[in-house]
């Protein structure tokens, strides 16, 4: 067995773990980016309320940067 392989065959264990972990982290930026809250027209002011609770006929104020979901007109 060759010196390389003997060094691929100890160190290749955990990087597929650590790879993973650094994924995992990523999608949970992510998903805190995208849970987010909307300013929307409600009883005559705007009010923010979270993206969850947005109903069809609500009217979105929209900023540059803010995130627009796909449904949203």
């Amino acid at each position: 067995m060759s010196f390389w392989h003997r060094i691929f065959r100890r160190f290749w264990g955990p990087i597929p773990w650590m790879i993973e972990i650094a994924a995992i982290l990523a999608l949970k930026a992510l998903k805190q980016g995208l849970a987010g809250e909307a300013t929307v027209l409600r009883e005559g002011e705007y009010k923010t309320v979270p993206f969850r609770e947005l109903v069809p006929g609500d009217v979105i104020r929209i900023k540059i940067g803010n995130v627009i979901l796909a449904d949203g007109k």
